[in-house]
Order: structure tokens, then C-alpha cells, then sequence
């Protein structure tokens, strides 16, 4: 059985164990539902337990990665792996294994194996209840551990199959890994710099001698980069953090800590400031954690997130970042812990930027009665400027939900309208102007749609730091989907780089980043890479889906599937695909056209042709005019010239149409013309463009009408025989 979500793991460096050594160590699973890896910091046993487990790279909802301080907060990694279980500190084991061996007869099909990395830093409790479900094989467990914690971890030991890195494993970097106490101002300096990833320069020299500092330097472990001590390589800083253990980063803290204001306030150090704290066992100052929560979620770690907004580890035992928790909760899939969150807001307290992703989610979480009256509460207020602001805000949101289901000038207007009000903050009017972004680029106007994605992401830039991953990814998303839709696929590869590298330069920050990047591949017909992306962004929400792409993307990579000749597994997806609907319409109706695309490749025409009917009709009853033009489109290039009156229909009276709209009307007046020249014109200048799928698509058809020997030059006929084509994709499963 083929597995449709089947991910694989991806990365730039080659791999550091065989394929032999990893598929041996896998097959041990086969022996016990408890696989554990010794090996010593550096030597590769986190990304060894990811490879056996076939993890994608970056996060994954089935890996933990335990840290210092997580050990006196019970149940916290199983609550980093089950978002939906909540146990109290004081449930006892046997009731909480319970909860859990419930939730996990949830669910469908097979649990990948669940990576717990460093478990010697989890908490006793997790670690039990995960032994235990292991014990009666509801779950596969693999977990790493450093050889000199193995007596203190007998009970996950107990009946485990072991793998023991060998010393050689290790991947010997500079120096700076290996400082002795011989020289304890310079370790001191190696250990702090790693701990928050840069140290501030005139900081650095406040604390330590200018001999150490030009030590490392001349050296060449650190390097000045902006006035901040920064490590030369960026695996190494990762390497001796992780060898830091917990009182040592406990000392370093009380002694370093209170004395680095500038290095603190620089951008990108927050998140790992907020684990230094958590490490050390305090909690968070509201400031610190307000910034460590809003550069988690800006980097995808929405995790921490979670950690650094949670009242137990702030300062005063108070919820900050209120927009940041509720982002983060909602893109772990904690949906427990976003009501009993609302339960105790009081709406009326909220900040404009708060109140949009509060009311954005209140839909989902009360019934009627409750968010007729929260949301009444919510806009009250005893100024009337206060009001009508407060009232904009829930205009706002009631229209982005129907932005995601219709398109159309009405609702453009009315964006329009509430976008160009001075209502809105200038965060909330960048999420109405791309709002307006998406309501266009489904109306059949993408060039307008790439213009208000790009004044969304000019208001959001001006925002500085202070900007929230809950404004700024949608914008990104929109801005990528728009520039597809007008053709522009340069600069649509330039801004799902700027999307997935996020504000801080971290990679995959973006939460659809393998999406996004697998659509800009698709349409430039490399399929390979297409084909890769979409497998690491199926495996990333194989349990939660807070988009509901999955049927979506099923159906994309169905398409790729078909016209790479690998039948079988399209059928699959194609099925797969089919079990799922969308939460915005657009997506729904492009599963649906390449549902479509992959039946005809099966010889199943007809049922082609009667599904794109269905998806026309459905679009043109939301004023949809993209889907009901690309449904068309593929009618025609599926049925033939007889299709080609209700495509010619939709677009031969468009007034200075763009990008795909723009392409498919010169081909729906050329097809009808039986004007070859025209059509092999269209076909080189979208190659031109690299926009090879579209230019293979109208190379085909210029193939198919164009038979006979005269229709085409000979020199013609072999460029489109060349870009109907496009490279298959390689099988990377």
C-alpha cells in the first residue's frame, strides 16, 4: 500500500551514517516498540532518530526535543507531542496513560514512530507514560540519550533496543567545543556567546579581557559581525549549546544575565534568551517573553511559542502576547488550550492587532448565542472613535471569511472600502489589503492582486520588529500565490524565499513554506523538486491542518504522479484527495481541476469532463472567474475544440487581463481561429517566462489539432514536441 503522506528526510549536507547503518538500525524496531540511541553531544543521535523515523527536516508534530527545565514540569513533553492532551501537574500516571492511549486509538491508519530527543532532560512522567503506551505497542518510540545519563534512565532502557554511537561519530569541529577549565575566561566566553547564539561587542568587553576576545578572533571560532561576537560556523554554536549542561547554563546565568541589555534587545536572540531562562529554572520577564514568542512563531517554532506564553513560566503568572499565543496554539493544534484560553479573556481588553485573531477564531469555538454575545462585548466601548474602530475590526473579520469562500467586485469593493478607512491599525489594514489580494487574484485579477499584496507588505516592513507572524505569513502567502497567478515567477521565487527565511534568516520559517515553494516549482515543470516539497509539506500535517490543505495538495501531487507515468500512485492520492474539502473555496476548486487532470490521465475523460462542469458552474456562482477560466482550460485541452465556446465565453470580452487570465484568453482566440502560429507564439513565450507546465500544456494542444504534415513548419512541430514534455518527476520516496 502506497502511503499518500509519505515524507522523507531532506537536507544540503551529505548524510553522516549509511544507508546500511540506518536501515539496520531500523529494522531493530522490528524487534522492540523501543529504539534508543547513545552517542555523545555532536555525534549525530537526534538527526540518527529523525532518519529511522523517515521525519522530514525542520519541525515535525511527531519529535520533542527535550531542554533544560522541562524536567520539573510534569507532563510537559507529552504535551509537546498530544497538544490535545492537557493533563494537571497533579493527574496521576495511571489516569493520564489512560487519556492517552485514547487519544492515540484516534487515530487513522499507523502512528509514525515518535521521536523523543534528549530524554534525559524530559520529565519523569512523560517518559513513563510513553514507555508505557510503547510497552503495549499503541505507539513506536524512539529516543536519544547521552551515555553518561543511561543510570538514570532504567526505565526507559527497560526492554529497549539500543544503538550505541561509536566516538568516531563525532563531526570534529574547531576548538571551541572543547574548552578545558584551564581556561575559564575564554570557555566562559564560547559558552555565553552559544547560549545566545551573538554577544553584543561592548558588552563582551565590559566582562572579559581584550586578550580573550582577540583569542577567539584570530583563531577564527567567533567572528564580528554588526558590533556582535557571532560564531564562524553555525554548527558549532549549535554543537556546544548542546553541550552545556544544565548547571552550567544555570551558573552562567546568575552570573551573566542582569548584564546584557543590548545584547538581549537585539533582533533574533530572543528565542533563545527565553530558553536560557526556562534552562535556569526562572521565569520569564514579560518583555523577554513577548519578544521570544513573537520570533518563535516568525521562525516556525511555534512551540516554544506555546512555552514562553504560558502564565506558569512569566513573570507575575500573567498571559502576554495574547496575538502570538493564539497563532501559536492554533498552528500546534492545541485547540484545548485556545478555549480554555478565550474562557478567560475579557474581550472588551483587547488591542485592535489582539481582537482580528480573536475574533478571527471565536467562529470556531462558541456556539451561536455565546459569540453574538462576546462579540457585542468585544466592540463596546464609551468613545464613539473607540467603537467604530473596534467595530471595523470585526467588519473585517466577517469579510476575510468570506474572502476565503467568494470572489467578486462586490466583496472588493467593501474590502476596498474598509482597507482605505483610517479605522483599521496599519497592521489590520495590511491584512484587508491582502484580503483584497486574494478576493482579486480569484476574481481573474492577478496583476491587481500582486499590487495589493505588496502595499500589505509595505505597511507590515514599516512595523519593525513589533510585526506578528499572525499578520505577516498570510500576507507572504497571498503576495507568493498572487505573483504565480500574474506569471511573475521570478519574483514569486524571490518572495517564497523571503517568506520561508522569515525576518530573522532562519530557513522554513514560513508555515506553508514547502507548499509554497513546490507551487512556484510546479510551474516553472520541475517536478523533482515539486514533487519533494509537496511530500515534506503532506508529512508536516499529517495529524494537524489548521488550512486544510492536505486534500488539496494530494490533488496537486495526484498531477505530478499522472504525468510522471506512476499510474498506480496517482490513483492513490487521486482517492486520497478526495476524502477532504478546503476552508477556502479557491483551493477547494483547484483539488478538484487537477482531480480532473489526473482522471483523464487514468482514461477516465468523461468523468473529467462532468467534474470540470461541476467546478464551473460552482465557480461562477461565487464569482470566482480563475477557476471557472482554468477549469475550462483544461476542458478543452481534455474534450478538444468542441470545448472551446464556453472557455471563449469567459474571456474574449476581458478588458487588459494579466497573467493566466491574460494567457488563457490568447489561447481561447487563437484556438477558435485555428490560428497554429498564434498558439506556437504563446507556447515559447510562457517557456520564455518559465512557465513550462502552462507552455507544455499549450504545446500539447498545438500537437493534437496539428496533425497533419503542413500544419506545422518541421522546425515548429519539434519545439513543441520538445516543451510538451516537461521533465518527470524522480521517485524520491
Amino acid at each position: 500500500m502506497v502511503d499518500p503522506d509519505g515524507g522523507l528526510s531532506s537536507s544540503s549536507w551529505a548524510p553522516q551514517f549509511s544507508a546500511s547503518f540506518v536501515d539496520a538500525a531500523r529494522a531493530r524496531l522490528d524487534e522492540s516498540p523501543v529504539l534508543v540511541i547513545v552517542g555523545r553531544s555532536g555525534g549525530g543521535r537526534n538527526g540518527l532518530a529523525s532518519e529511522i523515523a523517515e521525519l522530514p527536516a525542520g519541525p515535525a508534530w511527531s519529535r520533542h526535543v527535550a531542554r533544560c527545565g522541562e524536567i520539573g514540569i510534569p507532563y510537559f513533553g507529552l504535551r509537546q507531542i498530544f497538544p490535545s492532551l492537557r493533563p494537571d501537574p497533579a493527574d496521576g500516571v495511571d489516569d493520564v496513560e489512560q487519556a492517552a492511549r485514547r487519544y492515540v486509538l484516534t487515530f487513522t491508519g499507523p502512528l509514525p514512530p515518535l521521536v523523543l530527543a534528549d530524554a534525559d532532560l524530559c520529565d519523569p512522567e512523560s517518559v513513563e507514560i510513553l514507555a508505557r503506551l510503547a510497552g503495549s505497542r499503541d505507539i513506536t518510540l524512539i529516543a536519544t540519550l547521552p551515555p553518561e545519563t543511561l543510570p538514570d534512565q532504567r526505565r526507559l532502557l527497560d526492554g529497549a533496543q539500543v544503538v550505541e554511537l561509536p566516538p568516531d561519530a563525532d563531526p570534529r569541529l574547531p576548538s571551541a567545543i572543547s574548552m578545558t577549565d584551564e581556561q575559564p575566561e575564554l570557555t566562559d566566553l564560547v559558552h555565553l556567546t552559544s547560549v545566545l547564539g551573538l554577544l553584543d561587542l561592548t558588552e563582551a568587553g565590559a566582562h572579559f579581557p581584550a586578550l580573550v576576545i582577540d583569542s577567539l578572533l584570530s583563531r577564527g571560532d567567533l567572528q564580528v559581525i554588526d558590533d556582535a561576537l557571532h560564531f564562524t560556523s553555525p554548527v558549532e554554536v549549535a554543537l556546544v549549546r548542546r553541550s552545556l549542561s544544565c548547571q552550567r547554563q544555570v551558573d552562567l546565568f546568575d552570573r551573566f544575565s542582569a548584564h546584557l541589555p543590548r545584547t538581549l534587545a537585539r533582533p533574533g536572540v530572543a528565542v533563545q534568551a527565553g530558553d536560557w531562562w526556562r534552562a535556569s529554572g526562572a521565569p520569564l520577564p514579560a518583555a523577554l517573553a513577548i519578544r521570544a514568542a513573537r520570533e518563535a512563531n516568525l521562525t516556525g517554532r511555534y512551540r516554544r511559542a506555546v512555552v514562553f506564553t504560558d502564565p506558569a513560566h512569566v513573570e507575575g503568572g500573567e498571559t502576554v502576547a495574547l496575538i502570538e499565543r493564539i497563532y501559536a496554539l492554533v498552528e500546534v493544534g492545541d485547540y484545548a488550550g485556545l478555549r480554555e484560553l478565550y474562557a478567560g479573556l475579557d474581550p472588551a481588553s483587547l488591542t485592535e492587532e489582539e481582537l482580528l485573531p480573536y475574533f478571527r477564531w471565536l467562529g470556531h469555538l462558541r456556539d451561536d448565542e455565546d459569540r453574538t454575545s462576546l462579540g457585542e462585548r468585544a466592540v463596546a466601548a464609551e468613545e464613539p472613535p473607540v467603537a467604530r474602530r473596534r467595530l471595523a475590526v470585526r467588519t473585517l473579520s466577517d469579510l476575510i471569511e468570506r474572502a476565503f469562500v467568494e470572489g467578486g467586485e462586490e466583496l472588493t469593493s467593501q474590502l476596498r472600502a474598509l482597507a482605505f478607512t483610517t479605522y483599521l491599525s496599519p497592521p489590520n489594514r495590511a491584512i484587508a489589503f491582502t484580503a483584497v489580494a486574494a478576493v482579486l487574484r480569484t476574481s481573474g485579477r492577478p496583476a491587481q492582486a500582486v499590487e495589493a499584496a505588496e502595499f500589505a507588505l509595505t505597511l507590515l516592513e514599516a512595523e519593525g520588529d513589533e510585526v506578528s507572524a499572525f499578520h505577516l505569513d498570510t500576507a507572504r502567502e497571498y503576495h507568493v500565490l498572487a505573483l504565480v497567478s500574474a506569471l511573475e515567477l521570478d519574483r514569486a521565487s524571490l518572495a517564497v524565499h523571503a517568506y520561508s527565511w522569515g525576518p530573522f534568516s532562519h530557513p522554513g520559517s514560513g508555515r506553508l513554506t514547502t507548499a509554497m515553494h513546490a507551487i512556484v516549482d510546479l510551474q516553472r515543470g520541475d517536478t523533482t523538486k515539486a514533487l519533494t516539497n509537496l511530500r515534506l509539506c503532506l508529512a508536516g500535517v499529517r495529524v494537524h491542518d489548521p488550512r486544510n490543505v492536505r486534500a488539496w495538495l494530494r490533488a496537486v501531487l495526484a498531477t505530478i504522479l499522472a504525468q510522471s507515468g506512476r499510474s498506480d500512485e496517482a490513483a492513490v492520492m487521486l482517492e486520497a484527495s478526495g476524502t477532504g474539502r478546503t476552508a477556502r473555496a479557491q483551493w477547494d476548486l483547484e483539488r478538484l481541476i487537477a482531480q480532473a487532470f489526473v482522471l483523464d490521465r487514468l482514461a477516465e475523460p468523461e468523468i473529467a469532463l462532468g467534474l470540470l462542469d461541476e467546478v464551473m458552474v460552482e465557480a461562477a456562482r461565487r464569482g470566482m472567474l480563475l477557476a471557472q477560466v482554468e477549469a475550462a482550460a483544461l476542458g478543452v485541452t481534455i474534450g478538444g475544440p468542441p470545448h472551446l465556446p464556453a472557455l471563449v465565453r469567459l474571456v474574449d470580452d476581458l478588458v487588459e487581463p494579466h497573467g493566466v487570465v491574460a494567457m488563457w484568453q490568447t489561447f481561447a482566440r487563437a484556438a477558435r481561429d485555428r490560428d497554429l502560429g498564434a498558439l506556437v507564439a504563446l507556447a515559447d513565450r510562457l517557456d520564455r517566462r518559465q512557465a513550462r507546465m502552462h507552455a507544455a500544456t499549450v504545446a500539447q494542444y498545438v500537437l493534437d489539432v496539428g496533425r497533419r504534415a503542413d500544419d506545422l513548419d518541421p522546425a515548429a512541430r519539434a519545439q513543441m514536441e520538445r516543451l510538451s514534455v516537461p521533465e518527470p518527476g524522480a521517485d524520491v520516496s
